[in-house]
Order: C-alpha cells, then sequence, then structure tokens
C-alpha cells in the first residue's frame, strides 16, 4: 500500500499548461477523493485520478489515506484509462502516469475491475 496524500500528488502534477484540484465530491466508501487535472484554457476535465482499496476497511479520510491502487482515467469511456485520439491528452496521461509511478503508485484503467 502507499500513502495517498492529496495535497502531495497536486503539487507533483501542477504543470505550467495544466489546472489540479481537489474535486468536491467526497470520494464513496472505498475510493479518495477524485484529483481533477484540466487543460489550461480547456473547460472539460482532461483526467480524474482516485485512490482505492479493495479490502473490507472503508476509507475514512480520503486526503490522506493508504491505497492499493490509483485509477487513471480520461472518463471517455466506461473501462477507464486512456481512450482519447488527442495528442495533447495522450502525451499528458502518459506524463501523468510517470509521475504517478514515481510516488510509488501502482495505476490502473479503472476501479470497476476490482470490485
Amino acid at each position: 500500500m502507499t500513502k495517498w496524500i492529496s495535497k502531495d500528488i497536486i503539487t507533483k502534477l501542477e504543470d505550467t499548461n495544466l489546472v489540479v484540484e481537489l474535486q468536491k465530491y467526497p470520494g464513496g466508501d472505498y475510493d479518495t477523493c477524485p484529483i481533477i487535472v484540466r487543460i489550461k484554457g480547456r473547460i472539460e476535465p482532461a483526467f480524474f485520478i482516485s485512490g482505492f482499496v479493495t479490502t473490507d476497511n472503508p476509507i475514512e479520510k480520503s486526503d490522506n489515506v493508504e491505497v492499493e491502487m490509483v485509477e487513471l482515467t480520461d472518463g471517455l469511456d466506461s473501462r477507464g484509462g486512456l481512450n482519447s485520439d488527442d495528442p495533447i491528452i495522450i502525451q499528458l496521461y502518459a506524463d501523468i502516469r510517470i509521475k504517478l509511478a514515481e510516488l510509488n503508485f501502482s495505476i490502473v484503467n479503472s476501479m470497476e475491475d476490482y470490485f
């Protein structure tokens, strides 16, 4: 398990071309409050990032918690992961995935595959 600290993840992902923010949705029983990544100048979110656990122990404080895996999706398809054909989105997906891996997270396309 790896420590999910929302503030640290947002700092790691911040970039001059990105807007990275914590979504106001509190997360579910087994997932953290999502981090939303937008490209500056675009309205729609580019990526949704959430940590989650598959154990019977629900997440109580979702901005500072141990997680098993991290979901990284562009939100375009229920399968999760990367579905866009926009070259900017594709490059950013790879960059974000690398940064999350540097934080020692196990990254998956969708948490739905685990429930």
